[in-house]
C-alpha cells in the first residue's frame, strides 16, 4: 500500500465531510460489520456525482484511473467500535485497484491489515497463489500454514503489517495487496472513502453494492464461502 499524497485538497475534505454528515446517522448502531454507503457507481445507484469526480481528478494519479479505467463505485466505508475484522482477501477476485481517502486517523488499533513481501515483486509473483487463498476464505493463521506449504515464511519472506496514516491522505491499494479491515480498536467510529477502478474488465461481473449492508458480502463470487466461514470461525480467530 503506497501514500499517494500526505493531504488531499481542503475542498475535496470540506465535500468529503458534508457527505459524511448526510450519511452518518443511516449507518446502522447495531451493526457490528464493516458497512458501507454508495456515493457514485458505474450502476447509478445514487445521482451521479460531478463535483466529487472533478475534485478527486485534481490529484494527478486519480486522473490517470479516471482516464485510464472504468470507475466500479466510490463509498464512504464505516467501521464502528469494535467492530468484526474482515477475512483476508483481494478487492473484486484481484480485477480492481482501489484508493483510501481515510476520514479519521488510522492507527495500528484500526488501520488497513496487509501482507506485504519483502521483495515487492513477489507481490505479483504469487498473485496466482493468493487468487486461490482468496476464494479458499481463510483465516490469518490458515493463511501462514498455507504460505508455508508454499515454502513461504511469515517474517522471512512477508510480514502483515497495517496501514498507519493521518486522515485526508490518498493512499493506493493495488489489485494484488492481500489485505482486510482489521478490528477498530479504538474509540472512534472509523470512516475511509473508497474509489475503485476496474483494471481488468472482462474477468470480473461488478455487481451494485447493496447499502449499509455488510460490505464483505458484496463482493461476487466469494460470497457463499464467505457466509460459511463466519459461521465457523470465532471471530478472533479470522
Amino acid at each position: 500500500m503506497n501514500i499517494i499524497a500526505e493531504r488531499i485538497s481542503d475542498d475535496l475534505k470540506d465535500y468529503l465531510l458534508e457527505k459524511l454528515q448526510f450519511y452518518e446517522n443511516t449507518f446502522d448502531p447495531e451493526m457490528s460489520c464493516i458497512t458501507s454507503v454508495v456515493l457514485t457507481d458505474r450502476f447509478n445507484t445514487t445521482k451521479h456525482d460531478d463535483k466529487l469526480i472533478t475534485l478527486l481528478k485534481q490529484n494527478y494519479k486519480l486522473k490517470f484511473m479516471f482516464d485510464k479505467y472504468n470507475l466500479v463505485n466510490i463509498t464512504i466505508m464505516h467501521a464502528p467500535i469494535n467492530s468484526k475484522p474482515q477475512f483476508f482477501h483481494l478487492d473484486y477476485n484481484g480485477t480492481a485497484t482501489s484508493y483510501f481517502i481515510p476520514l479519521t486517523n488510522l492507527t495500528e488499533l484500526n488501520g488497513t491489515e496487509y501482507i506485504e513481501f519483502k521483495n515487492p515483486y513477489e507481490n505479483i509473483k504469487f498473485f496466482d497463489l493468493f487468487l486461490e487463498i482468496n476464494n479458499e476464505v481463510l483465516s490469518k493463521n490458515d493463511i501462514i500454514l498455507k504460505l508455508k506449504d508454499n515454502n513461504l515464511h511469515n517474517n522471512v519472506d512477508y510480514e502483515f503489517k497495517i496501514l498507519c496514516c493521518d486522515a485526508f491522505s490518498l493512499v493506493e491499494l493495488p489489485h494484488y495487496i492481500f489485505h482486510r479491515a482489521q478490528s477498530n480498536k479504538t474509540r472512534f467510529k472509523k470512516y475511509i472513502v473508497a474509489i475503485e477502478f476496474s483494471i481488468n474488465e472482462n474477468s470480473f461481473t461488478y455487481t451494485p453494492y447493496k447499502n449499509y449492508t455488510d460490505q464483505e458480502l458484496d463482493e461476487g463470487p466469494t460470497v457463499d464461502a464467505t457466509k460459511k466461514k463466519k459461521n465457523i470461525y470465532n471471530v478472533n480467530d479470522i
